[in-house]
């Protein structure tokens, strides 16, 4: 018996001297002009592109009969002189990493039938403006775009319903962003150290923040939280430029530091309440007013060396007092607590004195902080100063049949503190013509019949006049002297809505 076990042992040790790959099937590649590929049921994976000298490459349709569906793992990975990739019709999958590191690399369409992205597939690509993505495509995989330092943006033909971690990680020059209806999480490190980025639209499908989703967002002044928002994860917000934030009544958890370091961070608005805020604040240096939430029990090292802190609001739901939670306010003067004065000694923790310049306010309401702290908006009160003031930025003006269609936004203005409308970025307003001042009339560039719509009928006009290699200016949507597949794109935009598409021209 031990001899027979002593034989099984010897075999198995002798099994694992053998590669793998001896028992795999083998593999073989072949090679057409400057492609290396492989053949999976008729179908063709281009697996490498040689050539390291090209500007230019054209991946064909067929290879030898067959269809070029796949675009492999590094396919073109560190093709540092490569410009232009054309990718045909046939492709419906691209594997990780395939264009990683082109470094020259500008642009990039990706056709209709592609419905899989592989991670990583534009990585270090630091020339890459722009991707069109194809109807196929509703997700962007993770690190997509990581460190791709000039890209400016996306079109996609379908709804982007998906995004994976560190999507735009280091997009340091992207400014805008418009997520599609349907995308639930912002995910980890999603706009990480994106220091141009201004505006972020989030749509209310919005659920979570992951951690440092906006980190060293420098540019971000403000933010529009979801009303359907639960999580804000660590260091979400860490080091933004965020002026103001107004955390919606859905929040019930907010990670640490998730608004630390912002230095410009001056106002903050609780709808609802948090239980624990642990160094939410952390050495944001601006914010001189602090109303803790109803229902807040927790606040550990929340206001850390929070330095203009002047006055802070503690309600009874705060089940222990530390003087450590704000730590480093070298300018707190008083503290207004909810509660009595014998509740306040049973919460306040041994060592936990206040310094002697901090006078202790009792049975204290929020408008307390400041006398003029309150605003009305919509039947709903705000802590902000109570002067109220509507800026409209006009963004995009189309007048038709004497009426003006005026795209504005709206900023309004609690004293020193300006919160953006809360539903969306660009509200319609319809007015007459002479209202507004226009004696002119223009058309919408994209509105290739005429019908004062763009809708699908432009859409199919312009896919016909890029095959046929014709110009019509109000078929060029971007301006740019051209009418391509950016047009397309364009397009799909203002039919969705997104008029940061929608230029116009004087109709002679």
């Amino acid at each position: 018996m031990k001899r027979f076990i002593s034989l099984i042992i010897s075999v198995l040790m002798l099994c694992s001297l053998v590669p793998v790959s001896a028992f795999a099937e083998e593999v073989t590649e072949y090679t057409y002009e400057k492609f290396k590929y492989t053949i999976n049921d008729g179908e063709i994976t281009i697996k490498q592109y040689t050539s390291t000298t090209d500007t230019i490459a054209t991946v064909p349709a067929k290879i030898e009969g067959m269809p070029v569906t796949v675009i492999g793992v590094s396919a073109f990975a560190y093709k540092t002189n490569l410009q232009k990739i054309i990718l045909p019709d046939s492709i419906t999958r691209i594997e990780h990493r395939a264009f990683e590191a082109c470094s020259k690399l500008t642009e990039l369409i990706i056709p209709d039938k592609v419905t899989t992205l592989g991670i990583g597939l534009f990585e270090d690509c630091t020339a890459l403006e722009f991707v069109y993505f194809g109807e196929g495509i509703t997700s962007i995989p993770s690190s997509c775009f990581y460190n791709c330092s000039s890209f400016i943006g996306y079109i996609s033909a379908s709804p982007i319903t998906s995004i994976g971690d560190s999507a735009f990680r280091r997009c340091t020059a992207l400014e805008y962003v418009y997520l599609d209806d349907g995308i639930e999480t912002i995910p980890n490190y999603l706009f990480y150290e994106c220091s141009s980025l201004i505006y972020v639209e989030m749509p209310d499908s919005i659920k979570v923040i992951g951690t440092e989703a906006f980190y060293k967002c420098s540019s971000l002044g403000t933010i529009n939280l979801s009303d359907e928002l639960t999580t804000i994860k660590s260091n979400a917000f860490c080091e933004s430029g965020l002026t103001s934030v107004v955390i919606p009544a859905s929040v019930t958890s907010i990670g640490e530091r998730a608004f630390a370091y912002c230095k410009r961070l001056d106002r903050y608005l609780f709808k609802g309440y948090v239980p624990y805020l642990t160094s939410t604040f952390y050495l944001s240096t601006a914010i001189e007013y602090a109303i803790i939430p109803e229902g807040t029990t927790n606040i550990d090292g929340c206001f850390w060396d929070c330095r203009s802190l002047k006055k802070a609001y503690i309600p009874t739901s705060i089940k222990e007092i530390y003087s450590s939670s704000f730590f480093g306010c070298s300018n707190l003067t008083d503290i207004y607590y909810a509660g009595t004065e014998e509740e306040w000694n049973e919460k306040l923790q041994p060592y936990g004195d206040f310094d002697e310049k901090v006078t202790i306010h009792f049975n204290a309401v929020p408008t307390d902080v400041a006398d003029d702290y309150v605003a009305e908006v919509d039947g709903v009160e705000y802590i902000f100063p109570a002067k109220e003031t509507i800026y409209l930025d006009i963004y995009e003006g189309l007048v038709i049949d004497n009426l003006c269609y005026v795209f504005v936004q709206w900023e309004i203005d609690y004293g020193n503190v300006k919160f953006d409308d809360m539903t969306s970025p660009y509200q319609e307003l319809i007015m007459p013509a002479e209202d507004f001042g226009v004696n002119s009339v223009y058309r919408l560039v994209a509105d290739l019949n005429g019908d004062e719509k763009v809708n699908a009928r432009d859409k199919a006009a312009l896919t016909s006049l890029i095959k046929s290699d014709s110009f019509d200016e109000y078929a060029d949507v971007n301006l740019d002297g051209k009418v391509n597949a950016r047009d397309k794109a364009a397009v799909a935009e203002i039919i969705k809505g997104n008029y940061d598409y929608a230029p116009y021209f004087e109709a002679e």
